[in-house]
C-alpha cells in the first residue's frame, strides 16, 4: 500500500493478469505487468512501487524486477542476480529484496551467496552476501535495522543488517519455516508454517527471539501491522485462517511454567495420589487445570484449580509399579510435564480363585462318571459363583453354580474309554487355572455274538424261519433276497422285532444269507448261512395248512384271520343247478386274486372290477379249475385252488 493505492502482484503466463490495483481494498482493476514472470512481492517508497520476481526458465534471465510510479504503468528492471527473488522492502532511503535459492537453470555465477540484493532508487540494484546461504523468505525494516527470515538453515534462520549491506546471522527461536516478517509500535513479528506451538517469535531488537504461541497450528503465510494490531493469514485451516495481536504495548500471555512434582502415593490396587506445587509462571493468564499423567498406561486424572494440590488417579492395575507426571493448563495453553515422581506399586487387590483342591474321578457306568472335588484354599478376596468341570477327550464340560465343593455328574461318554476331568472356580475377577483329575475308564461297552444259525423250512419249499444263538444281541440286520424279507419290516435296516420268518422263496433252491448282530452299544458281528428249500408241496387244497401257515407268516394285528376267512369262505363255495355262475368273496381291505385254469370251461371276473367283481361264469359244463389267492400287509399271500363242476351253461 501507498499513496492511497492497494497493488498487488501474481504469477501467471499472460502479463496483463499479473498486477491489479485498488483505491479502497473492495474493487481491484487488472493492470498489465512489464513482462511475464512469477511475481512474489511488491513494495512502496519514496513514490515508487517496486515489485520482485522469480525466473521462469533457463531463458529467462535477470529482469526480475519492475517498477511504477502509480501502479499501472510498469517498467522492467534488471535484478542484481538471476535468484529467485521472493520478498522487497523499503526503508531509511534504501530498497532491500531477499532471495529463496538458487535453483534455477542455470544458475547466476556467485548465486548460492549473493541472495540479498539492494537499491537507492528502484532501477538499478547491487547484490549483497546474505550472512549465510539460507532460504530467505522475507524482509523487513523498522528502528534502524533491516530483518529477514528464512525456512532453512540450522539455528541461524534470522539474519539482520543496518545499511543492508553487511549482514549478520542471528538465532531464531526455533527452526521452524519461517515466512514473513514485520514491524510495528517497537517490536519485530515472523510467522511460520511448521512448528507446534511456537509458529510466531517476536524480538525487540532484532537478534534476540522469543518463541510465541500462535492461535492455531496452521500455515501461516504473511503478517503486516497498522494501527497498533498485527494480523496474520494463513493457507490451511478451516474459518480460521486469520489471527491478531496487538502490539507490545499490550502484555505476551503464554502457557504456565511447569509445575513442581510432590509425592505418589498408592491408596489401593487401583488408586494412587498424587501431590505437586504450583508452578512459578502462570504464564500471565490464571491456570485453569492439572493434569497427572501415568508412566506405564499413560492413565490420566485431572485437577480443576489454580493453586498447588493432590490430584487422585484412579483405573490403574493392580500390583503394578508406576511413576508420575504433572502438567498445567491455562487459557493460552498447557505447560511441559514436571519431572517424574518416586516410584509406587499399587496393592495386589482382588483376584481370580485359586485352583480347586482334591479332584477325584470315579467311572461309574459305561457312559458316566463323576468328579469330585473341594473348594480352593483362596477365593480371591471375591465369592466363588461357579465351578466348571471339562472332560479329555471330548471337551464334554458341567458347571455347578455354588460357592462351596461338591460333585459333578457326568453323562454322554463313551464306552471303555480313559478320561481326565480338569476343575475350575470363578468368581467376580475372573476364572482360576484348572485342577486337573486323576484317569479313569468307563465300563468296557458291551458286544454282541452269535453262536449260530439255522433255517427251518415251512414245508412248502417257498418259506422259513431263521433263528440264531448268541449273547447280548440287541438287533439284527438281514441280508438276503430282498422279496424274501417281511415287508412289515425295512430291508436294510437294523431290526429287534422281526422273528426271523422270511418268504416267497423257491423251492428246491439253495440261498445264502446273513445276520449282523450287534448290542445296545452298537457293537457285535455278523455271521452267514447258506441252506437249501425244500421240494415244492401240492399244498394249494389244504386249507388246515393254510391256518397255520398265515399265523406263523403275518404280522398285522388280525391279519391272520382275516386272510383265512376269505379262504375259507371260498373253499366252501358250491355250484347250484340253477345257475351258471358262482361269486369269489373279494374285500376292501386284503388284497384278492381269481384266475381260471381252465379257461375254456370258465372264465372270472376282475376281482376289482367296478361290476360283477369276482364272478365266476361257466362256459361249458366240463370242470372248472379256480386259483384263488390273498395277501395282507404282511405281504404273505396264500393261495387255495379248487374244481367246480357247472350243470347249467348261461
Amino acid at each position: 500500500y501507498g499513496n492511497g493505492l492497494f497493488v498487488a502482484v501474481g504469477s501467471g503466463q499472460n502479463p496483463a493478469y499479473q498486477v491489479m490495483t485498488s483505491p479502497d481494498g473492495i474493487t481491484w482493476t487488472a493492470q498489465t505487468a512489464a513482462s511475464s514472470n512469477l511475481w512474489k512481492s511488491v513494495a512502496y517508497g519514496n513514490g515508487l512501487f517496486v515489485a520482485v520476481a522469480s525466473p521462469m526458465g533457463a531463458a529467462d534471465q535477470t529482469s526480475k524486477v519492475m517498477t511504477s510510479p502509480d501502479g499501472s504503468t510498469w517498467t522492467s528492471r534488471t535484478a542484481a542476480e538471476r535468484l529467485d527473488w521472493v520478498s522487497v522492502a523499503y526503508g531509511n532511503g534504501l530498497w532491500v529484496a531477499v532471495a529463496n535459492n538458487d535453483s534455477v537453470s542455470p544458475p547466476m555465477s556467485g548465486g548460492s551467496a549473493n541472495r540479498v540484493m539492494t537499491s537507492t532508487n528502484g532501477t538499478t540494484w547491487t547484490a549483497r552476501t546474505s550472512a549465510n546461504t539460507n532460504s530467505w523468505n522475507s524482509v523487513a525494516y523498522g528502528n534502524g535495522l533491516w530483518v529477514a527470515v528464512a525456512g532453512s538453515g540450522t539455528g541461524n534462520r534470522v539474519m539482520t543488517s543496518t545499511n543492508g549491506t553487511t549482514w549478520t546471522a542471528q538465532t531464531s527461536a526455533a527452526d521452524n519455516t519461517w515466512n514473513s516478517v514485520a514491524y510495528g509500535d517497537g517490536l519485530f513479528v515472523a510467522v511460520a508454517s511448521s512448528g507446534t506451538g511456537n509458529r510466531v517469535m517476536t524480538s525487540t531488537d532484532g537478534t534476540t527471539w522469543t518463541a510465541r504461541n500462535a492461535a492455531v497450528d496452521l500455515s501461516w503465510r504473511s503478517v503486516a501491522y497498522s494501527g497498533g494490531l498485527f494480523v496474520a493469514v494463513s493457507s490451511s485451516g478451516s474459518s480460521n485462517r486469520v489471527m491478531t495481536a496487538p502490539s507490545t504495548s499490550t502484555p505476551q500471555t503464554t502457557a504456565p511454567g511447569a509445575p513442581t512434582i510432590g509425592t505418589a502415593t498408592a491408596t489401593g490396587s487401583t488408586t494412587a495420589t498424587v501431590s505437586f506445587t504450583a508452578p512459578a509462571s502462570n504464564g500471565g493468564s490464571a491456570i485453569l487445570s492439572y493434569t497427572a499423567t501415568s508412566s506405564p498406561g499413560g492413565i490420566t486424572a485431572p485437577l480443576t484449580q489454580a493453586g498447588s494440590g493432590t490430584i487422585s488417579v484412579t483405573g490403574l492395575s493392580p500390583s503394578t509399579s508406576y511413576t508420575f507426571t504433572v502438567t498445567a493448563t491455562n487459557a493460552i495453553g498447557t505447560s511441559s510435564a514436571s519431572a517424574a515422581s518416586n516410584s509406587i506399586t499399587t496393592t495386589a487387590g482382588n483376584t481370580a480363585p485359586g485352583a480347586p483342591a482334591s479332584v477325584v474321578a470315579t467311572a461309574t457306568g459305561k457312559r458316566t462318571a463323576t468328579v469330585d472335588f473341594t473348594a480352593p484354599a483362596s477365593n480371591g478376596g471375591s465369592v466363588i459363583t461357579s465351578y466348571t468341570a471339562t472332560s479329555t477327550p471330548g471337551g464334554v464340560s458341567k458347571t455347578l453354580t455354588q460357592a462351596g465343593g461338591g460333585t459333578f455328574n457326568f453323562d454322554g461318554l463313551q464306552p471303555g474309554t480313559s478320561y481326565t476331568f480338569a476343575v475350575t472356580a470363578t468368581n467376580a475377577n475372573g476364572t482360576s487355572t484348572a485342577a486337573p483329575s486323576s484317569s479313569v475308564k468307563t465300563t468296557a461297552p458291551d458286544v454282541a455274538s452269535i453262536t449260530s444259525i439255522t433255517f427251518t423250512d415251512d414245508g412248502t419249499g417257498t418259506g422259513g424261519k431263521l433263528a440264531w444263538v448268541g449273547s447280548k444281541i440287541d438287533s439284527v440286520l438281514y441280508t438276503g433276497p430282498t422279496a424274501s424279507y417281511p415287508g412289515l419290516f425295512t430291508f436294510g435296516s437294523f431290526s429287534s422285532t422281526w422273528n426271523g420268518s422270511i418268504g416267497n422263496l423257491t423251492s428246491d433252491t439253495s440261498y445264502t444269507i446273513s445276520i449282523y448282530a450287534i448290542s445296545v452299544d452298537g457293537i457285535g458281528e455278523s455271521k452267514s448261512l447258506t441252506f437249501k428249500t425244500a421240494t415244492k408241496t401240492d399244498v394249494v387244497k389244504n386249507l388246515n395248512y393254510w391256518n397255520t401257515w398265515l399265523t406263523a407268516n403275518t404280522y398285522s394285528n388280525g391279519e391272520a384271520a382275516r386272510l383265512f376267512g376269505l379262504l375259507t369262505k371260498f373253499n366252501s363255495l358250491e355250484t347250484s343247478s340253477h345257475r351258471s355262475f358262482i361269486k369269489v368273496p373279494i374285500s376292501r381291505v386284503s388284497t384278492v386274486t381269481a384266475t381260471s385254469l381252465t379257461p375254456k370251461s370258465c372264465s372270472i371276473v376282475s376281482t376289482t372290477a367296478k361290476v360283477d367283481a369276482g364272478m365266476v361264469k361257466a362256459i361249458t359244463k366240463d370242470t372248472c379249475t379256480i386259483s384263488y389267492t390273498v395277501s395282507g400287509p404282511s405281504k404273505a399271500p396264500a393261495t387255495i385252488v379248487k374244481d367246480f363242476v357247472f350243470t347249467k351253461v348261461g
